[in-house]
């Protein structure tokens, strides 16, 4: 529950810098460029865009006011904490089933190489993690959705996503049920997998690592203490 919390205000906090860096996505450009010297005003004359501030108050909160800039927050928060609710459910439920069957397969191979187990608890990890977040993504898109929609109707002033019941009835109306799965493809092609793929080969390179320069497992300073280590070696 205090993760949850804490990700809600984290949100909260930044909410409007992710609004105005979606709009700039859907090619959104309110204010002008202007002209200035490059160089501290030393170098030839450029072109420049605002600055993420000047949009946020001259494009948004002149027009919206103070509370415009959290425009689609409320999906956006409920979508974060359904997705963060059934990734953890998820993932537990199959770590235990395949915990269970790992434990007796570990009782059939004690002499097993430790590369060969390495994979193996790799590839378990690697699945569990990416079903885990493919699901979160698919139950919490029908907000992301209705967030990203009502965001983007800031660049026409519509009215017809400015509340969640009436953004659910507005989507269900025209597209049916398929309408709060719209751009659920590329989210499911890039975003499950990348973290957990880097966390993986991070976590394994950190201990290869541990183990040829240290010989001992590594945190964080003592991960810096064996590169420096390396460095001096190599420059002896």
């Amino acid at each position: 529950m205090s993760n949850l919390l804490t990700q809600a205000t984290v949100t909260t906090i930044t909410y409007p810098f992710g609004y105005q860096r979606l709009l700039s996505q859907l090619n959104y450009e309110p204010l002008d460029y202007f002209v200035a010297r490059s160089w501290f005003g030393f170098g030839p004359e450029t072109r420049y865009l605002p600055n993420t501030f000047s949009y946020l108050y001259n494009g948004i909160y002149k027009t919206d006011g103070f509370f415009g800039l959290y425009r689609g927050l409320v999906p956006k928060l409920i979508g974060n904490a359904v997705g963060t609710s059934v990734v953890n459910f998820t993932q537990g439920q199959l770590m235990a089933i395949m915990g269970s069957s790992e434990k007796k397969e570990e009782d059939d191979d004690e002499d097993e190489d430790e590369l060969i187990r390495w994979l193996k608890d790799y590839i378990t990890s690697a699945t569990t993690k990416a079903i885990a977040q493919c699901t979160g993504i698919i139950v919490s898109q029908p907000f992301h959705v209705i967030m990203i929609r009502s965001v983007a109707q800031f660049v026409g002033r519509e009215t017809a996503y400015s509340t969640l019941w009436g953004s659910i009835t507005e989507i269900y109306n025209n597209e049916g049920i398929l309408g709060f799965f719209s751009g659920l493809a590329p989210r499911l092609e890039f975003q499950p997998y990348t973290s957990v793929v880097a966390g993986k080969i991070l976590n394994r390179g950190s201990t290869m690592f541990s183990r040829v320069y240290m010989n001992q497992p590594i945190g964080g300073q003592q991960m810096v203490t064996g590169f420096s280590r390396l460095q001096k070696s190599q420059w002896s």
